[in-house]
């Protein structure tokens, strides 16, 4: 619930957000078994912000600050490509990872 008031939140008040998504803890203990991840399998929300190097730090900073009032135990963010496709991995493959959840499927 706190994960989904504080994306609320981040569009009510303005962030630019590029896209936002929310991934639950099942998915994200999922994610982390197919994918060979090690996310805290807590409701994770994943962004993502165009725009120049300070534009992209100054969002990062003030959402940081958002999910903070909500309860945030962790925040990463990454103007890295590698650590950007690596923190990416887990939304790209979860259909996938959730197909492992149901016994006897195959894909």
């Amino acid at each position: 619930e706190h994960a989904c008031q504080a994306a609320i939140h981040t569009i009510q008040y303005g962030l630019p957000v590029a896209r936002i998504e929310l991934l639950d803890k099942l998915q994200v203990k999922a994610c982390n078994a197919y994918s060979n991840l090690t996310l805290a399998e807590l409701p994770t929300l994943l962004l993502e912000f165009h725009g120049s190097k300070a534009f992209v730090q100054e969002q990062s900073e003030t959402f940081g600050e958002i999910v903070a009032e909500f309860g945030a135990t962790d925040f990463n963010w990454s103007m890295d490509s590698e650590k950007r496709n690596e923190l990416w991995a887990a939304r790209h493959n979860a259909y996938w990872s959730g197909t492992q959840l149901r016994l006897g499927y195959d894909t």
